[in-house]
């Protein structure tokens, strides 16, 4: 399944209301819009949230009705990722993340084309 990860001027609006907000599915086919300041997060913060961003896809790929919590548990089932939670970050609160275990497991599944902005994975 190939994904197009892009900037989304909505996404930078939600993220100056809401500091946890730094990417959202649904928006454009098969596309996960990211913030300008999702790119200032450490890697395992981004790594977890399009964790969580692919679990919503992969949901309504399925054309299933879900909510926030399927799309970990979808993460889970198709990327073999335990998408986890912060409490208090200097970034916001309530992020998501992968462990070095999850982060490894993720980048062996999916693959990251910087040229392109596209992210490419088999569920």
């Amino acid at each position: 399944m190939l994904i197009k990860l892009r900037h989304c001027s909505e996404v930078d609006k939600e993220q100056t209301l809401s500091r946890r907000q730094y990417a959202h599915t649904n928006h454009y086919d098969n596309t996960i819009c990211v913030a300008d300041a999702f790119w200032d997060l450490p890697m395992k913060f981004q790594v977890g949230l399009l964790a969580h961003e692919l679990g919503h896809i992969i949901m309504l790929e399925k054309r299933q009705t879900h909510y926030e919590p399927d799309a970990d548990k979808a993460a889970k089932q198709y990327l073999g990722v335990t998408v986890q939670y912060v409490a208090h970050t200097p970034w916001g609160e309530d992020l998501q993340y992968l462990n070095k275990r999850d982060l490894t497991r993720f980048r062996s599944k999916v693959s990251f084309d910087p040229k392109r902005n596209t992210i490419t994975f088999y569920p």
